[in-house]
């Protein structure tokens, strides 16, 4: 559509325009999505003040240094954190259009291989806008978006396995640290009607249902492996048996992070509160009486194989060969043209093109259930979670699984299609369904 693209053609029309983009980071979407909607308000008012420029002259030093933050010397050969975060952005507005956006008056999008934002006159649209006070300006777009360097995660040297293909966010993880000193990770401190009234697709509240059944909401447990080492001089596994002075059980994945803050907007939407609490705080008597959603692999969360036993499929961690330390799924029972094993790949420019990630769902007991998201990497983590909160995913679940019993257990294969650390598009590739009422 970037041919029919309607650029400014008055102030009143802009500021149409602009109400939309407003609109828009209001949106559930958006919510909680700071760097997405800052990148956005700077995008379009840069397409809207100067309509003269073409789409590929907005460069990526530009976007590091005015949006992100970022010192002059930034290099977009070793730093993606501007393809990063302008292909989330891209993937937002795609699925904000696609649902709450489908009747907005313009089309908003962001052309592949540009950074430009274009508006297309919605032809199915009725929705009059009014028009905001003011288009922000430079100057106070700069200002609003001058933290989102604090946002963007930054590598640290690589640890073995699961940890060789993760980003620490060290700023989220201070964060999310320092709430469970003060409320045991506790997003919601009661159950309250949301503040946010979105309708939720009915796959979405089928699926999720049971897990709802207690008061104070499922507990999440987010994988948070010990390791050893800092930072500077790099951080790997603390191995069995270690006593190492340095040890740290503090540090997990950006795609875990984004994981809780995805559920954690979910459930806000269907009225309860998400317990989350770090597996190294936790033990098998803290998981009595609670729903279960078990967040990143076996190898960093420790606690998912203390309380359910993964069946035919199973993380291990290399120990041999070019690939030591890289975190693969075993198939134990490969059906036709499935693999023995399910392994990330990448390429010499892309240090991850795609993943495979192990959704599962088991009875613990009569009343409580267990799910267990988890990539091979962080990212994969991130795209099994984001599986289970869409609508249109959720019914190639349906459609795969042909019980829904609450004794029966079913085991999914994702393959993830990977764009510059983003998680672009998944598909089950291996399904496993288990009866288990006579167990």
């Amino acid at each position: 559509m970037a041919g029919a693209a309607v650029y400014m053609s008055s102030v009143e029309d802009s500021q149409r325009m602009m109400a939309q983009v407003e609109k828009i980071i209001r949106s559930s979407v958006f919510f909680g999505a700071e760097t997405s909607s800052k990148l956005l308000l700077f995008l379009a008012n840069r397409a809207l003040n100067t309509p003269e420029s073409s789409g590929s002259s907005m460069k990526e030093y530009e976007i590091a240094t005015e949006v992100m933050g970022r010192k002059s010397d930034f290099d977009p050969r070793f730093d993606s954190g501007v393809r990063v975060q302008v292909a989330r952005l891209r993937t937002k507005l795609s699925e904000y259009m696609s649902h709450e956006g489908s009747a907005d008056p313009y089309i908003v999008e962001i052309p592949r291989g540009s950074y430009k934002v274009t508006f297309t006159p919605n032809p199915g649209s009725h929705e009059v806008l009014e028009s905001p006070p003011a288009i922000p300006t430079d100057h106070t777009l700069h200002l609003q978006t001058s933290i989102l360097a604090q946002e963007t995660p930054s590598p640290v040297s690589h640890a073995a396995g699961y940890g060789s293909l993760v980003w620490i966010a060290p700023a989220v993880l201070v964060v999310l640290i320092a709430a469970a000193a003060v409320s045991f990770f506790h997003l919601r401190r009661e159950p309250a009607t949301p503040t946010r009234v979105v309708p939720l697709d009915a796959a979405v509240r089928e699926f999720w249902q049971p897990f709802l059944a207690d008061s104070q909401g499922p507990l999440t447990i987010l994988s948070n492996a010990p390791f050893s080492g800092n930072v500077i001089n790099g951080l790997h596994y603390d191995q069995p048996g270690e006593h190492s002075s340095d040890v740290h059980s503090y540090y997990t994945g950006i795609g875990e992070a984004m994981s809780i803050h995805r559920l954690d907007m979910l459930f806000d939407q269907l009225g309860y509160p998400l317990r989350v609490r770090p597996g190294s705080l936790l033990t098998v008597e803290d998981l009595k009486d609670s729903n279960l959603i078990f967040i990143g692999a076996p190898v960093e969360n420790l606690m998912i194989e203390k309380v359910i036993a993964l069946k035919d499929f199973t993380f291990r961690e290399l120990t041999s060969g070019p690939r030591t330390g890289q975190v693969v799924i075993d198939n134990h029972a490969p059906q036709a043209g499935e693999p023995a094993m399910y392994m990330a790949s990448n390429t010499p420019d892309h240090p991850l093109i795609d993943d495979y990630a192990l959704i599962t769902r088991m009875p613990i007991d009569g009343t409580h259930e267990a799910l267990v998201a988890a990539g091979t990497t962080t990212i994969g983590t991130e795209a099994a979670v984001e599986y289970l909160c869409d609508p249109s995913t959720l019914m190639h679940i349906r459609q795969k699984i042909t019980s829904s019993s609450h004794e029966d257990a079913y085991e999914l294969i994702l393959h993830i299609r990977i764009v510059d650390e983003v998680p672009m598009h998944a598909d089950i590739v291996a399904v496993r369904q288990y009866r288990l009422s006579n167990k």
